[in-house]
């Protein structure tokens, strides 16, 4: 038997397995690519219902405020509403594992931070509710929304 015969008989037995292997490392790899992916697509999916709930709180807060004629007159438990919806959304915040580094240098985290300060401050039971505040709490949260999606898109590869 020559030595080319030789290789090509290993070849034959060894060939089928090390495509074997191969497909399998790179089947694992994939999936596992996928799962962070997915994994990741949740958690910004959870951090923007949050963002969501607490933005629907606030306009629903104001709206009663304005409606019941102003401070101090609030009922039906919309300061409880608001502040359950701020804990969900510093919650999504802080329990983030794939993208908490993405915000925290985006300044996203700091930035979100902020805005709950100066709506805190704005929708206090005691202030009286400007338009112009209102429309201002709005825009912020519209603006931390884009940048959300934007860091969002970029990884998880959708633009």
């Amino acid at each position: 038997m020559t030595l080319g015969a030789m290789i090509q008989a290993v070849w034959n037995v060894l060939g089928p397995l090390a495509g074997v292997v191969l497909g399998a490392f790179l089947t694992w790899h994939w999936q596992r690519k996928q799962w962070f992916l997915d994994n990741k697509k949740a958690e910004y999916r959870g951090l923007l219902a949050a963002l969501g709930a607490y933005e629907w709180s606030l306009a629903r807060y104001a709206s009663v405020r304005v409606a019941s004629g102003g401070p101090n007159r609030v009922s039906d438990g919309w300061d409880e509403r608001c502040l359950e919806a701020e804990n969900s959304l510093r919650n999504a915040m802080a329990t983030a594992i794939f993208f908490r580094n993405a915000l925290e240098s985006s300044g996203i985290s700091n930035d979100v931070k902020i805005f709950m300060e100066r709506a805190n401050e704005i929708m206090k039971p005691s202030a009286k509710i400007e338009p112009s505040s209102v429309t201002g709490i709005f825009t912020d949260i519209k603006k931390l929304r884009d940048r959300i999606v934007s860091i969002a898109d970029s990884q998880l590869g959708t633009k």
